[in-house]
C-alpha cells in the first residue's frame, strides 16, 4: 500500500486554537502501516479499548462517527482507564459533523474554554483535538509522544479510507 496523496494535514488543538501543519512526509511510513493494519483488522465501533502498540500505560477506543474517525486515548491505571484525548479525524467536506461533535464536551476542564467555533471547521483533511480530564495528568515526557500517535493515527485513517476508496472503485 502506498501512502494517500495527500501532503499536509491540518493538526487542530480545540482547546488552544493552535493549529500546526502537518507534512505526511514527517510522518514514519512503518508506524502508520502499523495502525492502519489495526484500523483494517479491527472492527471499529466495538467499544474495545485497543492497546497501543509499544505503550503498555495507554489504550484508545476507535469508532466510525458522522462518517469520520472519532478516537479517545485513554491512560491505562489500576484505578482503570483515564481519558486523556478526543480526537476526530476527516478527509473531506463530507465529515464537517465530526468538527461540531466533538465541540460537544462531555467532560469540561476547568478553566479552558475551546478556542475553535462549532461550525467552522478547518478545510480538510484535518485532525481535531479536544483535552480531556486526565490531559493535565500524564508526564511531560509523554506531551511528545502524545502528538506524534494523533497524527500517525490521523494519517493511517487517511490511508485506509483512500484504500476502501479506491477497493470501491475498481
Amino acid at each position: 500500500m502506498t501512502s494517500s496523496p495527500i501532503a499536509v494535514l491540518a493538526h487542530v488543538t480545540l482547546d488552544t486554537g493552535d493549529v500546526f501543519l502537518s507534512p505526511r512526509s514527517a510522518a514514519r511510513e512503518r508506524a502508520v502501516a502499523l495502525l492502519r493494519a489495526r484500523l483494517a483488522g479491527a472492527p471499529l465501533s466495538s467499544g474495545r479499548l485497543v492497546p497501543v502498540p509499544c505503550r503498555s500505560d495507554y489504550a484508545y477506543l476507535a469508532t466510525v462517527e458522522r462518517a469520520g474517525l472519532l478516537v479517545t486515548l485513554v491512560r491505562v491505571s489500576p484505578h482503570g482507564p483515564a481519558p486523556v484525548v478526543t480526537f476526530g479525524v476527516a478527509v473531506d467536506d463530507s465529515y464537517a459533523d465530526l468538527w461540531a461533535l466533538l465541540h460537544r464536551r462531555h467532560s469540561s476542564l476547568r478553566g479552558l474554554v475551546p478556542c475553535t467555533e462549532p461550525g467552522d471547521p478547518p478545510q480538510p483533511p484535518w485532525l481535531a483535538v479536544r483535552l480531556e480530564p486526565a490531559a493535565p495528568s500524564i508526564p511531560p515526557a509523554d506531551l511528545l509522544w502524545l502528538a506524534d500517535f494523533e497524527r500517525t493515527l490521523a494519517w493511517a485513517w487517511i490511508d485506509h479510507v483512500g484504500e476502501r476508496r479506491s477497493e470501491a472503485t475498481a
